[in-house]
């Protein structure tokens, strides 16, 4: 499932770039968990790796954990995506006008509930993966 997340991104339009995820969805109640688990590229000439985030100190998103205590929407906990921009090879031909498709970068995840808090528990992760959003990645400036 993809997960409601929303964030910047440091060096967009650049080769490599840092994606600072922050989860969007409603406020986990206390016990339930969202763990990431892997960071899709969907479009454009990007994957998923490179150095973008290497300058900082968040943890990776891969296996990281929302929970109530880290999705206050006044107090959000981040988690960083290092993404690189795949620049076509010096023998293969431009890419034609109007210029490069577009990319964009979804979280899937799973949600964890406590035995105590279902039927609201079940509810709350049929929200999530109904909400699944993704943040633009924009791709640098061909050169010529």
């Amino acid at each position: 499932m993809g997960l409601p997340i929303g964030g910047p991104v440091e060096g967009e339009g650049t080769p490599d770039q840092c994606v600072i995820v922050s989860y969007l969805g409603s406020q986990l109640p206390p016990g339930v968990q969202i763990e990431v688990g892997a960071a899709v590229v969907t479009g454009g000439a990007f994957t998923v790796g490179g150095d973008g985030c290497s300058e900082r100190g968040d943890p990776p998103c891969e296996g990281f954990v929302f929970t109530s205590d880290n999705t206050d929407p006044n107090d959000r906990d981040v988690c960083v995506v290092a993404v690189h921009h795949d620049a076509p090879a010096a023998d293969e031909p431009a890419e034609p006008a109007p210029g490069p498709e577009p990319a964009f970068l979804q979280l899937t995840g799973l949600v964890r509930c406590p035995a105590d808090l279902d039927p609201p528990c079940t509810a709350l992760a049929a929200g999530v993966e109904a909400d699944d959003q993704d943040i633009e990645l924009i791709p640098p400036e061909p050169e010529g």
